[in-house]
């Protein structure tokens, strides 16, 4: 049915009652997915997330607001940024209070499937970097690449790995990484 239509070059099963569908452009995947056929079989067709829009960060003085940067801010080949957000970070004061203050570094959004390497705003030019999300890890099974909330693993102890005990009631001497079963906690940085 789908290779019938213009531009589909590759179909794969991609889950339980899931495909996904490769189109040559952009242009054709909209077209596929407007397709009446969707509607006819109560189908739901989308194009992810990740293939409809790219993410950059630029740094920037706080001057240039989120609303100045999305009105004003365009790819230098006329991309649109269709959003914004500027990182914060949180501090500790000396009277042990918690402040949260903007940083320079914002998160630009594009709907193209490629973000551009400068962007302009008031006519000023901004080189962008590419975006790399950070690694999620699951608190419960500690495994990466899912949260807490979407994991279906038995609980692991983070200090050992056991599936017996969690860290509170932990006994064991050495830390050992469940994932790579290194001399450390699992959820250690280094």
């Amino acid at each position: 049915m789908f290779l019938k239509c213009e531009g589909v070059k590759d179909i794969e099963i991609s889950g339980p009652s899931r495909i996904r569908a490769t189109c040559e452009t952009a242009e054709q995947a909209n077209k596929l997915i407007e397709n009446d056929i969707f509607k006819l079989y109560k189908y739901e067709a989308f194009i992810p997330a990740e293939k409809a829009e790219t993410k950059a960060i630029i740094h920037i003085d706080k001057v240039f607001t989120i609303e100045k940067i999305t009105h004003a801010g365009k790819g230098l080949n006329d991309e649109k940024i269709i959003r914004a957000r500027r990182f914060t970070k949180k501090i500790l004061k000396e009277d042990n209070s918690e402040e949260i203050i903007e940083l320079n570094t914002v998160l630009l959004y594009f709907n193209t499937d490629k973000a551009p390497t400068h962007i302009t705003i008031n006519g000023l030019r901004i080189r962008t970097e590419q975006y790399i999300e950070p690694v999620v890890q699951c608190r419960n099974c500690l495994a990466y690449g899912h949260y807490k909330a979407q994991c279906r693993s038995t609980t692991k102890c983070l200090k050992c790995g056991s599936t017996d005990h969690i860290l509170e009631t932990c006994n064991a001497e050495k830390p050992t990484c469940t994932n790579c079963k290194g001399e450390h906690n699992t959820n250690d940085k280094n």
